[in-house]
């Protein structure tokens, strides 16, 4: 916790040590929903990984709930996943108000409600002076979580092909229903920066990693100089953290909208591409469980242009060489020694080979 008093723009500290107790959290709940504070509990009370908000669960008249209090103001919205040929913003771009974010969350939960309302958990009610938004809690376990587990269980790899068959079909649904227009993107740049990086050493086989970035160069040259792509209503952030699996009903809930909004469905499809795809660098999980999910997912989304696949094969595959395995070289710089000796092992005995099954992985329509 210490680490927030060191953020430029975070609440008092007053406010915010009143805000990190349960009687402070219950206030703050309790506000939002008009309710009487005795009929609010709080069971469960953390801070999100970046520190930025506060998550409790509990109950409230009997109905389990689940809250997000935003803790820093300015809050800043990073996107979690780019595209590679989105333009750079500064930092001060990614400040916004607290308040004007939980309203934008707010509002973008109530927005997908329109499209889909059973896989959305359902807003209760929200504080401004609070900074807080109350949910139904959505049952079931992250679908990450439940994905390292697979090994485990062979029920296991069934129910995640499930749960990413429903994942697809959820995502067609919202896509389709609110496609507005189209967007001509130009790949030149894009193609630029692949011949770029295919020229410098990477963390990863520089042999290797070459002829991954020219295999990809010749894949979106086929594609031609552009691409057109709908625009539709996006999740933001569509990734397996923000998907929860119920196995008693088999049934998918869909969380998490604060970085919501229109834009092209290559930044949902890319997102969850690549989140899959990084499973398979992880040595517990099977290739083949990795396949079924993405087989199921591609299935349930529905068909796409050529075009379009090889240009979210090409997002995919140059954000693991330009983006995770770079982070996995500078773990032990975030998450200490331990993790960077582990980190290191990985790279010398694992990672050429996990790399090469990961980008050889062959994803078909």
């Amino acid at each position: 916790m210490k680490s927030l008093f060191k953020h430029k723009g975070s609440l008092p500290e007053e406010e915010r040590k009143h805000s990190l107790q349960p009687e402070g959290a219950r206030l703050r709940i309790a506000a939002a929903l008009q309710a009487d504070l005795a009929s609010v509990t709080v069971e469960r009370h953390d801070l999100s990984p970046s520190q930025w908000n506060l998550r409790c669960r509990g109950t409230w008249r009997g109905k389990r709930i689940f809250s997000k209090t935003y803790l820093r103001d300015p809050y800043p919205v990073y996107p979690r996943f780019t595209l590679p040929w989105g333009e750079p913003q500064s930092a001060c771009e990614h400040l916004h108000p607290a308040v004007s974010v939980m309203e934008k969350e707010w509002e973008n939960t109530r927005e997908f409600r329109k499209f889909t309302t059973p896989a959305i958990p359902a807003p209760l009610g929200k504080s401004a002076r609070g900074k807080t938004i109350v949910w139904e809690e959505a049952p079931g376990v992250r679908v990450d979580r439940f994905v390292r587990r697979i090994w485990l269980s062979g029920k296991c790899r069934d129910e995640a092909a499930a749960a990413l068959l429903q994942a697809g079909a959820w995502l067609s649904t919202v896509h389709h229903t609110s496609q507005q227009e189209e967007e001509t993107i130009d790949l030149a740049q894009f193609v630029e920066a692949l011949r770029r990086h295919g020229q410098q050493e990477t963390v990863s086989s520089p042999a290797q990693t070459s002829r991954a970035f020219a295999s990809i160069a010749e894949s979106l040259r086929g594609v031609g100089p552009s691409v057109r792509a709908p625009v539709a209503l996006g999740h933001g952030d569509f990734a397996l953290s923000n998907l929860l699996w119920d196995a008693s009903r088999e049934h998918l809930q869909v969380i998490d909208f604060e970085h919501a909004g229109y834009r092209s469905i290559l930044h949902d499809l890319g997102s969850m591409a690549y989140d899959l795809r990084i499973c398979l660098l992880n040595p517990m999980i099977p290739s083949s469980v990795i396949r079924a999910c993405e087989a199921a997912f591609w299935e349930a989304y529905g068909p796409l242009t050529p075009q379009i696949r090889a240009v979210v094969e090409a997002i995919v595959t140059f954000r693991i060489l330009d983006y995770y395995l770079p982070r996995v070289s500078t773990r032990g710089e975030r998450a200490g020694r331990w993790a960077g000796a582990m980190a290191a092992l990985y790279q010398v005995f694992l990672q050429d080979r996990l790399v090469t099954r990961t980008l050889c992985a062959g994803w078909r329509a």
